[in-house]
């Protein structure tokens, strides 16, 4: 806790700022912008004193979306999302390559180029 304390003693730290973590718990956040660090509490109105959450280093993009939104970290939703759209992009990437595959199987042995004469195409300067 002696870390977290110096932390906030910092002339250059950000905060608090009201936002939330993974766009879910409300909480009052402080950002060491140098080091990338975060320290996170509890902002529940319930309680009179505010609860210490988590303390740890975060991405340079992650600096800049807090200091944009005051916000840490994606939902769940958001997260899923994500994943979502990458296992579609893959799925796109892996259908091209099975297409060109195809393709290439699909033309006479002699108009087929190999990969040395692929690599000399590729090289070529007019």
């Amino acid at each position: 806790m002696a870390r977290i304390e110096n932390l906030l003693q910092t002339p250059n730290l950000i905060g608090p700022k009201y936002g939330t973590m993974n766009k879910q718990e409300p909480a009052i956040i402080f950002l060491e912008p140098d080091l990338r660090l975060v320290v996170a509490f509890e902002n529940n109105p319930l309680y009179d004193k505010h609860h210490f959450i988590s303390s740890y280093q975060i991405s340079e993009p992650a600096v800049k979306e807090f200091i944009r939104t005051d916000n840490i970290g994606q939902s769940r939703e958001m997260r899923i999302a994500k994943l979502d759209q990458n296992r579609k992009l893959k799925a796109a990437q892996e259908e091209i390559r099975k297409n060109e595959k195809l393709f290439y199987q699909s033309l006479p042995a002699d108009a087929r180029m190999s990969s040395k004469q692929l690599h000399e195409v590729e090289n070529f300067k007019p």
